[in-house]
């Protein structure tokens, strides 16, 4: 793609584990283009560290949209409550702009809360028994 278009200044790559590899074949090719993406983990957060073309990944928390999941399948099959197509929007999930300037150390760094407790005590207000 990028021999197609040499003009290219920068790729966004949408997977955890396309960003280090698109970082490598930039190097690789001697290219001048910036790399940025989307979750993050363990080698893409080890790219940003690097430097170089990695500049930039949005990173969310996946985990936290199935307890919105879990939570509306609990109120569909227990309660026969409809499902709210817009239950996410309810609970805004907290995105975060990783470089290398704010990179965590460490493996898998939690950037954001566990949003279980939360649900778990929710749920546990509302009468369901687990």
């Amino acid at each position: 793609m990028l021999r197609a278009h040499p003009e290219a200044k920068a790729v966004l790559v949408d997977q955890d584990f396309e960003f280090p590899v698109a970082v490598q074949a930039i190097k690789q090719a001697g290219l001048n283009v910036k790399v940025y993406g989307m979750y993050g983990g363990d080698p893409a957060f080890q790219s940003l560290r690097q430097g170089g073309p990695a500049r930039a990944i949005a990173e969310s928390n996946p985990e936290a949209s199935g307890w919105t999941v879990a939570d509306q399948l609990l109120k569909y099959f227990v309660n026969k409550k409809p499902i709210d197509p817009l239950a996410m929007y309810d609970h805004p999930y907290p995105v975060a702009l990783v470089t290398a300037g704010n990179v965590p150390a460490g493996p898998e760094a939690n950037l954001f809360p566990d949003y279980g407790p939360l649900y778990l005590a929710q749920w546990k207000a509302e009468g369901y028994q687990f």
